[in-house]
């Protein structure tokens, strides 16, 4: 499985110096708002993205890597949580995933986790 592309249920995204990562997700219907907030490892808010209407599906946004400020934030790995409301104001279902490759694994309280980098997947959320 080491080398494996694997797709995962999941909403955590790992920065690394030097790259601008990939959040993903999928909209259960169109949205006319989407609100990403991307939180550090203490869980606080570190950036708050607005994007367009989008239609439902999987989706893909670039985050740059920076704060709301406009500064570079430290490597590691972020959360991010995504909200979405149609142009009435009707919450829309939003399911997040991880897109990586599997770079080793781990044991947790005896149960195998694959290595997508330092994001920690377990089995049976990969699909």
């Amino acid at each position: 499985m080491i080398g494996q592309e694997v797709i995962a249920y999941g909403n955590q995204v790992e920065l690394v110096e030097g790259e601008e990562p990939t959040l993903n997700y999928n909209l259960n219907s169109s949205a006319q708002t989407v609100t990403i907030e991307i939180k550090n490892e203490n869980g606080a808010t570190v950036r708050t993205m607005e994007v367009g209407p989008q239609s439902s599906g999987d989706q893909e946004v670039v985050w740059d890597g920076l704060d709301d400020e406009g500064e570079e934030l430290p490597a590691g790995v972020y959360t991010y949580s995504v909200t979405a409301q149609t142009s009435s104001g009707q919450s829309v279902q939003v399911t997040t995933y991880t897109c990586g490759t599997i770079t080793g694994v781990s044991y947790v309280e005896g149960m195998a986790e694959f290595l997508l980098g330092s994001i920690q997947v377990a089995l049976g959320d990969i699909y």
